[in-house]
């Protein structure tokens, strides 16, 4: 059992450290380091459900008027705040509250409900809290008030169950349209009345939920898709289900308290429907909204000339400046050459060509400076052996040229057959030649050798030269033989939650490659995998349209493009990616991969040429998809 210690105050017990936090959190509370509102509880400023109000007239109505100031408080504190260490300090407050006012019920308070106060986790979540959280909220109000009242907590615990949902549609409306300071619509955050919205106009919402909501037009043009008429008819039907179970609930004993409650809650739902009723016709001078899909900011007339722009910003800055520190082996100065642009340049040439054409002589030129048998990532530096994903890249390159430089392929091919494992599956760094090692000291080893994303990107570079009207004959026979091995290794490192042994990539990016690779290798396995794959892809995709970030959105629009353009789902991650381009074409730049850079040191390649260059070709891929009637 715990025991207060009388000189401070706080409650100490079986709890350990917990106790210890418990103090530290009161005392900073005391001390002004967690904001108090003058004359009530610290932190009640918050938007949210009014649980200081609701516990004076429930503890009224039970007839405890001379703890209920007391007992209103303390609850309220304890429940307002959503960061845990907030929760912790302001427990710390409400026991002490509570213990002053009414010690006969602090101590069975505080053993009741310490763990439960602390366990309504809401991290992360920083919109209106949903029924289920509520529900956790609400059985630490209604628990605590019928201690307090000397009642049996049970019963109220299954009233608060059953008025959840109403007080969460309740908090989610407030938050969506009466709180300044909620971010609910900016931060495209989930809650109960967006959910409704979803069920009852599924397209209208996320299309309007899409992208970035950082405009006062923005942000009206997704309330006004929240407000629509068949929302908000269905969350009428939801409050009322929830009414009708919540008053089915009450049993004698919590009739007048919990019938107070649930007047209290329709009274402020009228409120709810007066203010979207006259907020309508207000918007509509008069006149009822249409049931049609509402105009959008954003067209797809706007994605030709967003992608020529990224076209022109990856241009603007030939030297690549943005990634000029992950361009050199080592550490060198700003003046010594850049010996590291190869691959870059390589992922920006076929992004490039894919999306506008037209790139055949810079791939032409690119091929052309890598030296036969030198398809090291660092340029010159023999300290580093080729390695397998450079030479995917560029096979995939030479296969979009009618003329590939065949000798030179054939050069670089021929390291392969020398650095196969016992599997007959390749390794990604090419340390041996039939003249003998490739690098110097030849016993240096390297991780990675096994990375399932750089064995898909060799996989699509194979294949896609052995299709080419003229790259078959730069692909010795004992090459084409790897295609098979390599295509049984893929699939086996495919598991529920993605590839394992992915390296130098994330799992993203090999996702990404994988149907690249299925596109060219379209047998029954690959497509039943592709398949199963771009419905998860469908899942996760996210309610303002992306994948997490504008790259990965990229590499997932795309993904779909190649076999999946559901039309609902592209055009959301085509508006997301449309406005999280910057105002001079580009993108953000992101890590694309994990490269060799200091010796002993593993460097993060971002550039903002190399993101930019993949945005443009998702948006064109999607562009091309819907011209071509998403088949």
């Amino acid at each position: 059992m715990a025991e207060r210690d009388e000189r401070t105050g706080y409650w100490r017990g079986t709890h350990g450290g917990d106790a210890d936090r418990l103090e530290a959190a009161a005392r900073a509370l005391e001390a002004g380091a967690l904001p108090r509102r003058s004359g009530g509880a610290p932190g009640l400023d918050a938007p949210g459900p009014p649980f200081e109000s609701w516990a004076l007239r429930i503890l009224d109505a039970l007839g405890r008027s001379d703890v209920a100031a007391a007992a209103a408080l303390a609850i309220g504190a304890m429940l307002t705040d959503r960061a845990a260490e907030g929760r912790l300090g302001r427990w710390a407050w409400a026991v002490r509250t509570l213990s002053t006012a009414a010690p006969e019920a602090a101590e069975e308070l505080r053993a009741w409900c310490w763990s439960t106060a602390l366990d309504v986790e809401d991290e992360g979540h920083a919109g209106a809290p949903g029924a289920s959280e509520m529900k956790g909220k609400l059985r630490v109000l209604f628990g605590v008030i019928a201690v307090i009242a000397g009642r049996a907590p049970a019963p109220w615990r299954n009233v608060a169950a059953l008025s959840a949902p109403l007080v969460a549609i309740l908090a989610s409306f407030e938050r969506l349209w009466l709180a300044p300071a909620a971010r609910d619509v900016e931060d495209a955050v989930s809650s109960e009345w967006i959910e409704v919205a979803l069920s009852a106009a599924p397209d209208p919402v996320l299309i309007a939920f899409a992208g970035r909501r950082s405009s006062p037009a923005r942000r009206a043009e997704v309330r006004e898709a929240l407000a629509r008429p068949e929302v908000v008819r269905r969350v009428k039907e939801r409050w009322a289900e929830a009414l009708a179970a919540a008053r089915g609930a009450l049993s004698p004993e919590t009739a007048l308290a919990g019938g107070e409650l649930l007047r209290i809650l329709e009274e402020t739902f009228s409120y709810v429907d007066s203010y979207l009723w006259v907020r309508s016709l207000s918007a509509r001078g008069g006149e009822p909204a249409p049931a049609g899909r509402l105009p959008s900011a954003w067209s797809w007339d706007r994605v030709p000339i967003d992608v020529q722009r990224a076209v022109e910003r990856v241009a603007h800055d030939p030297a690549w400046t943005s990634s000029i520190d992950v361009q050199r082996w080592g550490v060198a100065p700003l003046e010594a050459d850049v010996v590291g642009e190869w691959f870059p340049r390589g992922l920006v040439e076929l992004a490039l060509q894919e999306t506008i054409g037209g790139r055949e002589d810079s791939i032409r030129s690119l091929l052309s400076e890598i030296p036969p048998g030198e398809l090291r990532y660092y340029r010159g530096f023999q300290g580093i052996p080729p390695d397998a994903d450079s030479l995917g890249l560029m096979l995939l390159l030479a296969s979009m040229l009618p003329d590939p430089p065949v000798d030179r392929l054939a050069s670089w091919l021929s390291l392969l057959p020398e650095n196969v494992g016992p599997d007959g599956v390749p390794n990604i760094w090419l340390r041996r030649s039939a003249a003998g090692p490739t690098h110097d000291p030849p016993d240096i080893t390297w991780a990675g050798d096994r990375c399932t994303a750089c064995l898909l990107s060799l996989l699509w570079g194979l294949s896609s030269l052995a299709r080419a009207p003229t790259g078959l004959s730069a692909m010795p026979p004992r090459c084409q033989a790897l295609i098979p091995p390599l295509r049984s290794h893929v699939l086996t490192c495919l598991g529920d939650d993605g590839f394992s042994g992915c390296h130098h990539y994330d799992q993203a990016y090999a996702t990404y490659l994988f149907f690249r690779v299925a596109a060219r290798l379209p047998d029954e396995a690959m497509t039943q995998r592709r398949d199963a794959m771009a419905a998860k892809l469908l899942a996760e995709q996210r309610l303002d349209g992306s994948w997490g970030s504008p790259q990965r959105t990229a590499w997932m629009l795309e993904a779909l493009c190649l076999s999946r353009p559901e039309p609902l789902a592209v055009t959301r991650a085509v508006r997301y990616l449309s406005e999280t381009q910057r105002g001079d074409g580009g993108w953000q730049s992101e890590m694309v991969y994990f490269t060799v850079g200091k010796p002993g040191f593993m460097v993060e390649y971002h550039g903002i040429e190399v993101t930019t260059a993949m945005c443009a070709r998702a948006m064109s891929a999607a562009f091309r998809a819907r011209a071509g009637g998403w088949s």
